[in-house]
């Protein structure tokens, strides 16, 4: 009998061992699976660091001789600088979005839902701008328009042999965020390229994902110009500029800005909550009985 069963035994070790090898699975469905489950989350949580990189390359001008011009790219008076730093994003199943500066000086606090935003800055010295952090947030953390932007990107697949992870990373469409209606939105230019990496852990939830986007120069595109009609009349150097075809065929890359978004589980900060809180209710319609709020005449009006 015991003979029979390690006879028994033997055969099905062997008849496993002939079997093929289950087939690994596909790392895109594995990333739609991820995107699908972030989707699907009651609440999108996330750290983002908002890290902004001059351009590369030397400065802008025209060497030469005594004819030469140099025209150095200067900001613009009354332009801000947008916002660098790590916020905290917070979305709730209705599309809410509350977004917190890690610092509070300087800081900003930024509330987004039903069609109204409220937001509240507290600097020292130097103003900051959030008209691009809140353009390009609020569309990197929409999870249905990020996962199809991302997957229609079929980007390329390395997997972390270690931990199980896999990094998905490439090119992606620029109308991943929208172009800036700001009055100001042609001294940031526009978006060129955008490239995204994307982490899925090896539980199959989307870790991180980061989006750098490169933008055009204007100055530069606009200097180009100018100096073109300006250096014909008087002489140029040799390759002092382009050809004359290159100013139509060719964007000169600006600065960039990389939007680095850490998923996490959990509920919004206390901070957060207070402050949805604090907005919901100067938003919310007044009804019969409630107090008014302190102000010049507000007593003469509720007589």
């Amino acid at each position: 009998m015991i003979e029979r069963l390690a006879l028994v035994l033997l055969l099905a070790a062997a008849a496993r061992a002939q079997e093929p090898a289950p087939a690994e699975e596909d790392p895109n469905v594995l990333l739609s699976l991820a995107l699908r489950r972030l989707q699907t989350a009651e609440h999108v949580l996330a750290s983002v660091d908002v890290k902004h990189e001059p351009p590369e390359g030397p400065a802008m001008g025209v060497q030469g001789g005594a004819g030469g011009m140099i025209i150095m790219q200067t900001r613009i008076a009354g332009q801000e600088e947008p916002f660098e730093g790590r916020v905290e994003a917070a979305r709730a199943a209705d599309g809410t979005l509350i977004l917190l500066s890690e610092t509070e000086l300087p800081g900003f606090a930024l509330y987004l839902g039903g069609g109204r935003a409220v937001e509240r800055t507290t600097f020292e010295e130097e103003r900051f701008s959030l008209d691009q952090l809140r353009a390009e947030l609020v569309a990197l953390l929409d999870p249905k328009a990020f996962a199809q932007r991302v997957f229609d990107g079929k980007l390329k697949p390395v997997r972390d042999a270690a931990t199980g992870d896999i990094t998905f990373e490439g090119k992606v469409d620029r109308d991943l965020v929208p172009a800036s209606e700001s009055p100001m939105a042609f001294a940031r230019g526009r978006v060129l390229e955008a490239r995204a990496t994307v982490v899925v852990g090896s539980d199959g939830r989307v870790k991180s994902a980061a989006v750098k986007l490169t933008r055009s120069d204007p100055m530069r595109e606009m200097m180009r110009g100018q100096m073109r009609h300006i250096v014909i009349g008087g002489g140029a150097p040799p390759g002092a500029l382009p050809p004359a075809d290159d100013d139509k065929r060719h964007d000169i890359p600006g600065g960039s800005t990389t939007y680095t978004i850490t998923f996490r589980e959990g509920g919004p900060s206390p901070r957060a909550l207070a402050f949805r809180e604090e907005v919901e209710r100067l938003l919310r319609a007044p009804e019969r009985g409630d107090p008014l709020p302190p102000g010049p005449g507000r007593a003469e009006e509720h007589r």
